[in-house]
This record gives C-alpha cells, structure tokens and sequence, in this order.
C-alpha cells in the first residue's frame, strides 16, 4: 500500500504567486516554512509534519529546494517516537516573460530511512507527490504549469506532472520503476485583507498493480486564506480526503505555513 505526500499550501501558492516575481527578472530570494497534521483519531496533536523550502529568481528561472521533516510522537510507553528527514527535492522552473505557462524539472534524492515511523507518518500529509517519503527510491519529476493572475478577480491555476521513481535497495521483489501523475487545479480570490484559496489535488499511480488496496488516483480538496503580516505571508489551509480509503484514514489536514523573502 503505497500513499502520496506533499505540501499543497506550498505548490498551489507558489504556482499562483511566483510569475509575477519570475517577470521582474529581479533576482530576490524566498524562505517558505509550513507545518502540516494530518487529524487522524486517538493520535497525538504532535505527529506532524515540516517543510522548509527555499526559492530564488534567477531572471526567468526559479531554484527550489525543499526539505520535508517528519515527527511521530505516538503517546505510549510501549511504542518509541522518532524523527526523520523525507527525500529532499531539487528543481528548476522556466517562466517565459508575458507567458503563462511554466515548465519544471526536479530530483528527490533517497535519503528517507526506511527504519523509522515517522517516514510512515510522513505518507498522510497530503497527497500529491509520491517521492518525498518514498524510501529507498531516486525520484525526478517534469511538471507543466498554467496561471493567470487577475487583478480584483479570480486567479486561477492548474498543474499537471509526471514523477519517475527508480528503487535503489535491495529487495528483489521491489519494482524497480514506479510513475506516477501528480495534478492539481486552484484558484485565489482576493478579500479585504488577504486571499482566499482553494484547489483540488491527487495523484494518480500509473504502474499500480492490481493488487494494490490503497485508492487510485488519491484526492484532497483544500480551502485556504493568506495574507500579509509585516514581512510574512502567513497561509492556513484546511484539507479534506475525498478518495473513499484515505478518508477511512485522515479526518481532515491542517496545514499553516509562512513565508518571507531574502535579498
């Protein structure tokens, strides 16, 4: 049974909000923090998730790094609690001045432990990309972006991609290639003092086989508000399982996330 993971405050606010920045061809950096909890019943408030993301312009390109961190405290003197590092991500995106369109390429080297619970924690944050707590696997992704930006309007957005996972351990009976398309569509709206947010995201597992029991494609819908506080850009987001299995499993997500730029 395998389940997919990532921030979606993170990617749909930055889809919406970084072509703008891309445009200025200005070469300013950004520091994203985001803690997201997956709600699930008679677990601890502190099993939870971090991701720490950095971003900068470089004329039409973007760097971006992010580095999810996972925290499984399970309240029992039977059961140890532990912490662990996913698989960090390394990309570009390519704005075109005046387009709105984008492209992008990242890797996710294997560096979730596979003997920890708390990679196993990290599974239900959100469900759009299925390396960050692949263990054991090299992951890189090719994702295609389209925005527009309306002022005093809706903005919307949508995101289509493909994940390659290539299993590096040593289990024979492993597949060594997993694909995967990651999706999602969102739009923001602005209010008196902020933005609202919304999007529906998923995953769909191409190469799953038929024993699989875990949903396919896997799907959140998640609502949202940011808004500026100083130098911050504070976003809180609630998210909301719609496939049938991951509702069994998560009540609703919790996420909220800051973000700041650098010089």
């Amino acid at each position: 049974m395998k389940k997919m993971s990532c921030a979606l405050a993170v990617v749909l606010a930055l889809l919406i909000a970084v072509p703008g920045a891309a445009q200025a061809q200005d070469n300013s950096g950004k520091i994203n923090v985001t803690w997201s909890k997956a709600f699930i019943e008679n677990t601890n408030f502190l099993n939870s998730v971090f991701y720490f993301g950095y971003t900068r312009n470089m004329g039409t390109w973007i760097l971006q790094v992010q580095a999810p961190f996972s925290i499984f405290d399970p309240d029992s003197d039977v059961i140890d609690g532990d912490s662990a590092f996913g698989n960090p991500r390394i990309g570009f995106m390519k704005y075109k001045e005046g387009s709105s369109m984008a492209w992008g390429v990242g890797i996710r080297p294997p560096l979730a432990p596979d003997d920890k619970a708390a990679v196993g924690w990290g599974y239900l944050a959100d469900p759009v990309f299925a390396g960050t707590w692949q263990s054991d696997y090299l992951t890189a992704d090719f994702m295609v972006a389209w925005s527009q930006q309306n002022e005093g309007g809706i903005s919307p957005m949508v995101y289509g991609g493909v994940e390659f996972s290539y299993y590096t351990g040593d289990n024979d009976a492993v597949d060594s290639t997993e694909f995967y398309i990651p999706f999602m569509a969102g739009m923001s709206y602005p209010m008196a003092n902020g933005s609202l947010l919304a999007g529906l995201a998923g995953n769909f597992w191409l190469t799953e086989d038929d024993g699989s029991t875990w949903d396919n494609p896997l799907m959140m819908a998640g609502v949202g508000y940011t808004f500026p506080m100083g130098n911050l850009m504070p976003e809180i987001w609630f998210g909301f399982p719609i496939s049938s299995e991951y509702s069994d499993a998560v009540d609703f997500l919790l996420s909220i996330g800051f973000g700041f730029g650098i010089p």
